[in-house]
């Protein structure tokens, strides 16, 4: 099982309402069998952006490739020469160009700083989607740079927007994922493990409810927090009562 899988699974086990089967048919929905008729969809709610190409994609499936390549790359320029490490930063935006137009300017760059590094902290912009930073260290570490941090300016707002337009992103896709299916089991869930807002207090979800209106055929959609999956919150419409699942912490 993936980790939201295994996440969706303690929760669906923790309301004691029979077997969950997990992939009754494999590779093809529905990822869990409760009971034997109500079939459950699983899936990340995370964030994401259209593309030029109209598009949707997950902001990690930029960053996280960016990252690693990035950290390599500064480990890769060995011991500082004249004592001094340095905290090597960035931030950026989408459309972030692919990694082979990146790495020739970055490592122009970091060649550049290498031989003539800057008197103090300075901001550089590398292209109009790019910024890096460079820190000095206040000590001597074993390599010349040094993983500071990384800013993905696409991510982040308001944490209620942002649930509500990627859920209405995420709802269309797992719909159209599972309309070839419907017909085999009478009932219908789809669980989502929140990473967006993680934790939803009660003033989140009560303003997560008062602007939840996005159309759809599933019979219940349910929010679970990855730190503990017991704790769920189901989306209903403003009439109707929030149902909470399982054991909350």
């Amino acid at each position: 099982m993936k980790r939201e899988e295994e996440l969706a699974h303690r929760y669906l086990v923790s309301l004691g309402r029979g077997p969950v089967l997990y992939e009754p048919e494999p590779n093809l929905p529905p990822d869990f069998l409760v009971s034997g008729t109500t079939a459950v969809e699983v899936r990340r709610l995370n964030q994401n952006v259209i593309t030029d190409s109209g598009e949707r994609q997950a902001l990690e499936e930029t960053w996280i490739p960016f990252n690693m390549r990035f950290r390599r790359l500064l480990a890769s320029f060995g011991p500082p020469r004249e004592g001094v490490s340095w905290f090597v930063s960035y931030s950026f935006r989408r459309p972030l160009p692919p990694w082979h137009e990146l790495r020739p300017v970055l490592m122009q760059l970091l060649s550049t700083f290498q031989e003539q590094p800057a008197a103090g902290e300075i901001n550089i912009s590398v292209m109009k989607a790019l910024e890096i930073n460079f820190s000095p260290a206040s000590d001597v570490h074993p390599t010349l740079f040094l993983w500071g941090a990384g800013q993905d300016l696409d991510s982040g707002g308001f944490v209620v927007y942002e649930m509500l337009k990627n859920l209405r992103l995420c709802v269309d896709e797992k719909t159209l994922t599972v309309a070839p299916h419907r017909y085999k089991y009478p009932e219908w869930w789809l669980v989502f493990v929140d990473l967006i807002g993680w934790v939803l207090d009660s003033q989140d979800r009560q303003m997560l409810l008062e602007h939840w209106n996005v159309k759809h055929n599933w019979d219940k959609i349910i929010l679970i927090s990855p730190i503990n999956p017991l704790s769920a919150f189901e989306l209903v419409s403003k009439a109707t009562t929030v149902t909470l699942g399982g054991t909350p912490s």
